[in-house]
């Protein structure tokens, strides 16, 4: 594991995780912890994916929060929940500034779903145990508790200029213009 990248990540700074095997896409990887307005807007900007919040048991369990569906046939086997707002504090919800409070709630540990609007534009995503799936969301829960974390993690898919999932050679390209550290899921899987 880059010891580096474990640094900037447990700081706050994004990082990209690139899935060579089994999306052929990357994500904006960041602590929710650490969630700002501007790195909403960033990943909006330059991610251009749908933006999710890779959540713990322990997490949708505190938010008795819902997946979205009972029967999932999603190819990866996906566990989206229900998209929330917060209550009193959004003002569609779909703002930078009202997805920032979305997702820090989420990291609140004394909060509860009384604060929470259903339906609403932040999806939580529920990690899976890593030795039954092994994607972004997984990853990035992991990632989260090995460098001492609330495993609440924002995540957002990377698209190309054409609007396609960027590939790997734009990515780097991405993570070198913006000296945003990357790194394979696969490289990540076999070093946690």
């Amino acid at each position: 594991m880059d010891k580096k990248l474990l640094d900037r990540f447990s700081k706050g700074e994004f990082i990209i995780i690139w899935d060579e095997f089994r999306e052929h896409e990357g994500d904006f990887v960041c602590l929710g912890e650490y969630i700002t307005p501007e790195k909403i807007n960033l990943m909006l900007t330059y991610g251009k994916g749908m933006i999710t919040v890779a959540c713990s048991n322990n997490v949708f369990d505190q938010f008795g929060l819902k997946l979205m569906v009972g029967a999932n046939t999603s190819p990866h086997n996906t566990q989206m929940g229900v998209g929330f707002d917060v209550k009193d504090k959004a003002t569609t919800g779909v703002s930078a500034p009202d997805r920032c409070e979305a997702i820090k709630l989420l990291c609140d540990e004394e909060a509860t779903s009384d604060l929470m609007t259903f339906p609403g534009h932040t999806f939580p995503l529920l990690a899976l145990d890593p030795e039954i799936r092994f994607g972004h969301t997984e990853a990035g829960v992991v990632l989260a508790e090995k460098v001492g974390k609330k495993p609440v993690v924002a995540l957002c898919e990377i698209l190309d200029e054409a609007g396609y999932k960027a590939d790997r050679a734009y990515l780097e390209k991405l993570s070198a213009k913006y000296d945003i550290p990357m790194v394979d899921l696969e490289v990540l899987r076999q070093s946690l």
